[in-house]
């Protein structure tokens, strides 16, 4: 039979209701679909009645004296307000449940401090590098990156705190809170304002201040919790006051001398 002759036939058989031949795919379904670097992901919004897992700064001020076990006691206090936020922004348990200490330490691995700032020329203070060192504060596999804040960025930081003191030797009411409101604007891929003038209300907030600072007890060191505006925007509505309440509930800052 020639060539046409078995053309003709195969048309003919389709068109009796033969099946037609298997249709070939010529996409490449060995390519992958591309996933971001999770440092370009935009933060997932947390379902209703759920607490999100929150990135926070950590902005620290010191004095030459201070000791890492200052920070420790300043980051424990600022955990256990984040904590207690968490918790009292998650669902209800049952009766028994959520009750005691022991139920915020799940809550504990929610935090996830992102960076620690500090002024470039208290990077390398002491109780720095011994509290960075002790992986028992982070509940983590390692501590969070440090980041150096230079003077100059200060004055442009939308701090909460008003120090005389500190407003007239660093411009800033806060060093603690200007350095994780910094470092939170970083983390939010929106680069601070270099040189300028304190934020007014017409700008859009780069970061928000979570908790103002808090001051130790013997004065020597300051520390204040911070995150990105783009995160804070998934915050949900029971947790945006548990956070405020939070706040609310701090000692009230005094003038660090």
């Amino acid at each position: 039979m020639s060539q046409n002759a078995q053309n003709l036939t195969r048309s003919l058989r389709f068109c009796k209701g033969a099946p037609p031949p298997p249709l070939h795919d010529c996409r490449d379904n060995t390519r992958q679909p591309a996933v971001l670097p999770p440092s370009l992901r935009m933060p997932t919004p947390s379902p209703p009645g759920h607490a999100t897992a929150l990135r926070i700064t950590l902005g620290v001020g010191l004095r030459a004296q201070a000791r890492a076990d200052d920070v420790h006691t300043l980051w424990q206090q600022a955990r256990q307000a984040l904590c207690h936020a968490l918790q009292q922004a998650s669902p209800p348990h049952s009766a028994g449940e959520g009750e005691g200490e022991g139920a915020a330490a799940p809550l504990m691995h929610q935090l996830h401090i992102v960076t620690l700032a500090a002024l470039t020329h208290k990077c390398g203070h002491p109780a720095l590098r011994h509290w960075l060192a002790d992986a028992q504060d982070w509940h983590a596999p390692q501590p969070p990156r440090l980041l150096a804040v230079p003077v100059t960025e200060l004055p442009a930081q939308p701090v909460h705190t008003r120090s005389a003191h500190m407003l007239a030797r660093y411009g800033s009411g806060s060093v603690a809170e200007a350095c994780a409101l910094w470092a939170a604007a970083l983390l939010g891929q929106a680069i601070p304002p270099t040189h300028g003038p304190p934020a007014s209300a017409a700008q859009p907030p780069r970061a928000r201040l979570l908790l103002p600072r808090i001051v130790a007890a013997n004065r020597r060191a300051t520390l204040a919790v911070a995150m990105s505006a783009a995160d804070a925007q998934t915050l949900g509505a029971a947790l945006e006051s548990a956070l405020a309440a939070a706040a609310a509930q701090l000692p009230p800052p005094k003038a660090l001398a």
